[in-house]
């Protein structure tokens, strides 16, 4: 019987420790990118959808954020949070929280939103939240990647290591399945991220495909090398209009 690998403990441990680890997405392209989209956060109220354990929340939490509403679905993501006095947690679908008109700074997201099937719904709360000009800051998988049928390099490890992509203007659903444990990835192009902010009342303000910093090519060159071939991450930053 299939189950879904983020509400299955053992899979989420992993999953919490490669992040907590050595990651290089996660360490010297994504996280790099996400905190450039979002700026200086002391002093203002945040919400972070899709949070996980909860690192990048408490860690917007002890760089002077005034406030932290960490949404996380998965209860065994839950069990492995950090604590932290401004970070509170919500046990809900980014699709389904209710949070007061106007009351937040500023919304981000690390990597969540590609898991989401009914985005618009997602975004329109997000507008409804934020206070005038606040804004909305986004790293998703790019679609490069999620438009791979195979999810892994072709002849990995020579210089003509290539992606492959298929299907890349067919959105939709990609599963990816290990045992019985099951991801569903949601397929959307560049331009269908972008519009769903333009339609849902924001101005967009920045998209980036991050290279990596430049520890992250002394640390891990060859996943920042396929990088440059295939970006892993696209991010957005987006003002409430």
């Amino acid at each position: 019987m299939e189950r879904d690998a983020w509400h299955d403990p053992e899979a989420v441990a992993e999953y919490v420790a490669a992040v907590r680890g050595s990651s290089p997405v996660n360490q010297y392209i994504e996280k790099p990118a996400l905190r450039a989209l979002m700026g200086p956060v002391g002093g203002l109220a945040l919400v972070d959808l899709g949070a996980g354990a909860g690192d990048f929340a408490c860690e917007c939490a002890g760089g002077g954020a005034r406030s932290v509403v960490a949404v996380e679905a998965s209860s065994a993501m839950l069990a492995l949070a950090r604590e932290h006095p401004r970070v509170r947690y919500v046990h809900a679908r980014m699709e389904d929280v209710d949070l007061p008109t106007e009351s937040v700074d500023g919304v981000f997201s690390s990597m969540a939103l590609h898991y989401v099937e009914h985005l618009p719904r997602v975004v329109q709360r997000v507008h409804r939240w934020l206070v005038q000009d606040g804004w909305f800051a986004l790293t998703v998988q790019h679609p490069l990647g999620t438009a791979s049928r195979r999810d892994h390099w072709l002849d990995d490890g020579t210089p003509q290591a290539a992606w492959p992509v298929d299907r890349y203007l067919e959105e939709g659903p990609v599963r990816d399945q290990r045992g019985d444990l099951v991801v569903v990835r949601w397929h959307r192009t560049v331009s269908t991220w972008a519009t769903a902010l333009l339609a849902g009342g924001f101005a967009i303000q920045a998209i980036v495909e991050p290279t990596g910093t430049a520890p992250g090519w002394e640390a891990a060159p060859g996943r920042l090398t396929q990088n440059r071939k295939c970006p892993a991450v696209l991010g957005i930053r987006a003002r409430r209009r």
